[in-house]
């Protein structure tokens, strides 16, 4: 009798496309010299001097948890400098890449797919997101209120005065 493997997908290869997304995004908002905001749809929109961006559905997506937070209230632009944004993304690769590195290793309990998990569970609402990434396996809708998505019209944020 043949066993039988459940496959799921890789959680480094799907935190390492979201974090390529969101360099992607920020280095725009970079070249443009500007900051990064939410717009009175609760859309990520980078200001510029003389222009303002709006960053397309996956640059959202893949944005959404290094600058946004949310509350009862709503999205909430909580870092607007997109340099700061780039170490985030930095940092958060350099993570994904060690964990990544120590599934080699032969002791099971140095191994970090759990953390990959919890890196990902940012981009749970990405279309891509595998719901067995969860804590125990489980979704984490289940466990914790799911914030809505950033281009939810239903929660705008407040007006930000500088």
């Amino acid at each position: 009798m043949g066993s039988r493997l459940r496959w799921s997908p890789d959680p480094a290869e799907f935190v390492m496309r979201r974090l390529d997304e969101a360099e992607a995004a920020t280095l725009q908002a970079i070249a443009a010299g500007a900051s990064l905001d939410a717009g009175e749809g609760g859309e990520l929109i980078a200001l510029a001097p003389d222009s303002t961006m709006i960053f397309d559905e996956a640059e959202q997506f893949a944005l959404a948890p290094l600058v946004c937070s949310c509350d009862d209230e709503g999205w909430h632009a909580t870092e607007r400098d997109p340099s700061k944004v780039l170490v985030r993304i930095y940092d958060r690769r350099e993570i994904a890449r060690d964990c990544i590195a120590r599934r080699e290793s032969p002791n099971p309990f140095l191994r970090d797919e759990p953390f990959l998990h919890v890196l990902a569970s940012g981009w749970r609402d990405h279309s891509d997101w595998y719901a067995g990434w969860g804590p125990d396996g489980e979704d984490f809708g289940r466990t914790r209120r799911s914030a809505p998505r950033p281009t939810d019209t239903e929660h705008e944020p407040p007006a930000i005065d500088d």
